[in-house]
């Protein structure tokens, strides 16, 4: 129930990992995420269709994202609402 509250709370249209921090937030969800890079180190991702996983935005490697390993200069041009799941192809 409380991770609810806080999801509904804090997080609204955005993922943990991408949530900026907003003016007025408590000090616990302030705390939970100074612990952000800390969670990030220890995870790894389970990729299944692909649907929650930012193709650019998201680390991949030693956490990096896509944009950090590839030095791209030019991010314009990218769509950072992409998904894996927009690469993946199924087997013929």
């Amino acid at each position: 129930m409380w991770a609810s509250i806080m999801r509904a709370k804090y997080l609204r249209n955005h993922q943990f990992f991408n949530c900026p921090l907003r003016q007025g937030a408590s000090t616990i969800w302030r705390n939970i995420l100074k612990c952000r890079d800390i969670l990030r180190q220890g995870m790894r991702w389970s990729v299944g269709n692909g649907q929650d996983i930012s193709f650019w935005c998201d680390n991949w490697i030693e956490n990096k994202n896509l944009v950090e390993l590839l030095s791209l200069q030019d991010v314009d041009g990218l769509d950072p609402s992409l998904k894996l799941s927009d690469f993946i192809q199924e087997k013929k």
